[in-house]
C-alpha cells in the first residue's frame, strides 16, 4: 500500500477514472497528513483503528496527499459521538487551502432525534468560509442541510459518499441508493485538494474514485 501511495503521488495522471483507498492511521503514523495543530490521536475499536480528531475545532482542514480532484466520488468510513451541538463530521474537496473549501458534514447528535426541527439539520453542505451554515440557513432554509432517511445511531459507524461534478454535489449515506443532500456548488472552484474536518469525530479511510476526463 505505502508503494502504490508513493506511485499515485509521483503520477497523479494514471488516476484518471481509478479508484484509491486511504487508511487513515497509515497515513498519520507516515507523517503524511497535513495538519496545522495536534488534535489526532489513534484509536483501537475492536479489529478496527482510526484517527480521532477531538473537541478542539480550530476552522482548519486536514488535507490528504492526494492529486487534486476535480469530478468523481469521496467515500469516507467514520463515526461522531452523541454529543448536542459537539460532534461533526467533515469532508472538504475543491480546497484551494486548509480554509478555503466546499465541504458536505454531517450532525451525528441529530441523527435519531425526536425533535422535528433538529431532525431537518442532519446533514449540510457549505462553502468554507464565506457561506458557513449560519448564512445558509438564514437566506437558503432547508436546501443546503437536510434530514437523512435511516440514519445512523449517533455514535454509530458509517460511510458518506458524496458524487461530484462541476456543479453538483450528491450525498448518500451507507447503502441509500437515494442521495439524502443534493445541492448546487456555491462556486465556480471545479479543482483542488481533499481534506476531513471534524469535531469529536473517527474517521477510519478514505475512497477517492477519480473520474474519466
Amino acid at each position: 500500500m505505502q508503494k502504490l501511495l508513493i506511485l499515485l503521488l509521483i503520477f497523479p495522471s494514471i488516476l484518471s477514472g481509478q479508484t484509491v483507498f486511504y487508511n487513515m492511521v497509515d497515513l498519520y503514523k507516515q507523517g503524511s497528513l497535513i495538519v496545522q495543530d495536534e488534535r489526532i490521536s489513534v484509536e483501537k475499536e475492536g479489529s478496527m483503528e482510526c484517527i480521532y480528531l477531538d473537541e478542539k475545532l480550530k476552522g482548519k482542514a486536514i488535507l490528504l496527499p492526494v492529486p487534486d480532484f476535480s469530478k468523481g466520488k469521496i467515500t469516507i468510513v467514520a463515526r461522531g459521538k452523541d454529543v448536542f451541538q459537539g460532534s461533526f463530521l467533515r469532508i472538504a474537496f475543491h480546497a484551494l487551502n486548509d480554509s478555503i473549501f466546499d465541504l458536505v458534514y454531517c450532525r451525528p447528535f441529530n441523527f435519531r432525534t425526536t425533535d422535528s426541527l433538529r431532525s431537518i439539520h442532519m446533514i449540510q453542505y457549505a462553502y468554507f468560509p464565506t457561506l458557513d451554515w449560519q448564512i445558509l440557513r438564514t437566506k437558503y432554509s432547508g436546501i443546503y442541510e437536510k434530514g437523512i432517511e435511516n440514519p445512523p445511531e449517533a455514535d454509530a459507524w458509517f460511510e458518506m459518499t458524496l458524487e461530484i461534478t462541476e456543479k453538483e454535489v450528491n450525498a448518500f449515506i451507507n447503502s441509500l441508493i437515494i442521495p439524502s443532500l443534493v445541492v448546487n456548488k456555491l462556486n465556480n472552484n471545479s479543482i483542488g485538494k481533499v481534506g476531513i474536518f471534524g469535531t469529536n469525530a473517527y474517521f477510519e479511510s478514505v475512497q477517492i474514485q477519480y473520474a474519466n476526463k
